[in-house]
């Protein structure tokens, strides 16, 4: 998952949340990486940006998630419902046919 925001003043905070408890990266499955202004189109401007990565996805990270940021003035937030199909399950080795 995706969080980018432009501001004036600046981000300063992002913080991301499952079932509105802070979600920190000390889970193993759990990768949260700034996102660099350089990248983006809106380089010259104001912009944060955080990517969520969940690994190995099964049913326990299924939820509300939500990325919150700041600016010392003002906050907004994105939500979004993460589904997972247990229903599918994926090979551990490539086919070969």
């Amino acid at each position: 998952m995706r969080c980018e925001v432009v501001g004036d003043p600046p981000p300063t905070k992002i913080r991301w949340y499952k079932n509105e408890a802070p979600l920190e990266e000390n889970r193993p499955k759990i990768t949260i990486r700034k996102i660099h202004a350089q990248m983006h189109e809106h380089a010259a401007k104001n912009l944060a940006g955080s990517r969520l990565k969940i690994t190995n996805l099964d049913v326990s990270d299924i939820g509300f998630y939500t990325c919150r940021v700041t600016n010392g003035k003002d906050q907004i937030q994105s939500e979004g419902t993460l589904r997972v199909d247990s229903s599918k399950k994926w090979p551990d080795a490539p086919f070969r046919g």
